[in-house]
């Protein structure tokens, strides 16, 4: 198998770990937004999450959402949707949360930017595999030329 095929082979495998993260958030949002319970919240902290190599490292803020339950459960939990930049919450910013009641942990925060997080990565997915797909025809066309 030469690299093309591979490369190839790479972006289908990215595309659909994409299109699964993508499908697996928006059904949790909607089906939080139908069986979970709205509570007002704090971001508590923003913890730094660094990927990559040494020379090419990554910085992703993960904001930590402090909640209280209607049970009266006060609730601290890093939310899983990690941001680029720092800016986007800041500690001691209000935010709502959609929270399961039979699992406390599991939240959403309830705003726009987060409201289209599973589109992007379906959106982001499917081009990848389109790109894929597009990749291994034209590298069996220019094979077969």
């Amino acid at each position: 198998m030469d690299n093309q095929i591979i490369y190839c082979l790479l972006f289908l495998l990215i595309g659909l770990v994409f299109t699964i993260i993508g499908f697996s958030k928006r059904s949790q949002r909607i089906n939080l937004i139908k069986n979970g319970v709205k509570a007002e919240g704090v971001v508590y902290s923003v913890e730094k999450d660094f990927s990559g190599t040494l020379g090419n490292q990554s910085v992703t803020y993960y904001p930590v959402i402090r909640y209280l339950t209607q049970e009266k459960d006060w609730v601290t939990e890093k939310y899983d949707v990690g941001l680029g930049s720092i800016g986007s919450y800041n500690e001691g910013d209000k935010v709502t949360v959609i929270y399961d009641p039979n699992c406390n942990t599991q939240f959403i925060i309830d705003d726009k930017s987060t409201k289209y997080i599973g589109p992007i990565f379906i959106v982001l997915g499917a081009g990848l595999i389109v790109a894929s797909i597009v990749c291994y025809l034209l590298k069996i066309q220019i094979h077969h030329s």
